[in-house]
């Protein structure tokens, strides 16, 4: 099985600064193309399915979310921006009925920031550190998926957004599959070796219907290692990687994950299977993603 590795282990992945315009921000947290980027999206989406589902527990959730995020929140940075939150408000579907829950989740998304308070939204160009910027869109989602736990019960509430979250991004592709077959996506790749990544992966083709590729770092991940629960990052960080497998090859592929670094293991085994080949959907033993390439020693990670 021919191997390549791409990406490069930087322990200032997470402090390195990228640029953004706060009102902007603002759209963005509500309505990103990008959609893990879209939290207020998330958000909206994720309380239409708890109404379809668990209507009788809709408020209830609302008034729990709304009642962590402002306890989480120090200072409001969204007084007297009510122009901002107009042009968020219009972005929403369900969502714009609670508005009081909009405000605490935008408000807390941007507290994650780290803005400054004297910076005029308008007009201001800020930086910040990138891992910030990935902690205001997950540490949001992480809340969501723990406070619908705690509202629904933690099977019934998993059971749910794993459903929510499939439905969701089926239905917010965001760029046209240039899927053709996985022979023709390891070649791609190994074309684009050069190219500086801080995630770092290691990739084979085993045969015309498997692409073996092993995650050796999750900046994700490593973001959130302030908060606790293993199963809840698993979720908002891996779980969609399932249906973007399947949507974003036009149907034909299917993912297995055996291991991931949310759930503590030093990598993350995964394996697309080309179901126009075969329908065998055996996932590889460790041994084979072991002996890819030599497993890094998490310490040096960062």
């Amino acid at each position: 099985m021919e191997v390549i590795r791409i990406g490069e282990f930087n322990p200032d992945a997470l402090k390195q600064k990228i640029e953004i315009q706060p009102i902007e921000m603002a759209l963005l947290i509500a309505n990103n193309k990008r959609n893990n980027f879209a939290c207020l999206k998330r958000l909206d989406y994720l309380l239409e399915s708890i109404k379809e589902n668990y209507q009788a527990k809709l408020l209830d959730f609302i008034e729990n979310l709304k009642k962590r995020f402002h306890e989480l929140t120090k200072n409001d940075l969204l007084k007297d921006k009510k122009a901002i939150l107009a042009k968020v408000k219009e972005e929403t579907n369900l969502l714009k009925e609670y508005p009081e829950l909009a405000v605490h989740t935008l408000n807390f998304s941007f507290q994650l920031l780290k803005l400054k308070h004297d910076i005029n939204w308008l007009n201001d160009t800020v930086e910040v550190k990138k891992g910030d910027y990935f902690r205001s869109f997950l540490i949001p989602s992480y809340y969501y998926l723990l406070v619908l736990t705690e509202t629904i019960g933690r099977d019934e509430g998993i059971r749910l957004f794993k459903k929510y979250i499939s439905h969701f991004l089926s239905s917010q592709k965001t760029i046209e599959s240039n899927f053709t077959t996985l022979t023709d996506t390891f070649e791609r790749r190994k074309k684009a070796i050069q190219s500086p990544s801080d995630w770092v992966m290691v990739i084979g083709l085993l045969s015309e219907s498997k692409y073996v590729f092993r995650n050796d770092n999750c900046l994700w991940i490593d973001v959130l290692e302030d908060l606790p629960d293993n199963e809840i990052k698993y979720c908002i960080c891996c779980y969609g990687d399932y249906q973007n497998a399947y949507t974003y090859s036009d149907g034909n592929t299917i993912l297995t994950m055996e291991h991931t670094i949310a759930q503590g293991d030093p990598y993350c085994s995964r394996v697309k299977h080309d179901t126009k080949y075969d329908w065998n959907l055996e996932h590889p033993k460790k041994e084979l993603f072991d002996n890819m390439w030599e497993v890094p020693d998490n310490k040096k990670k960062k």
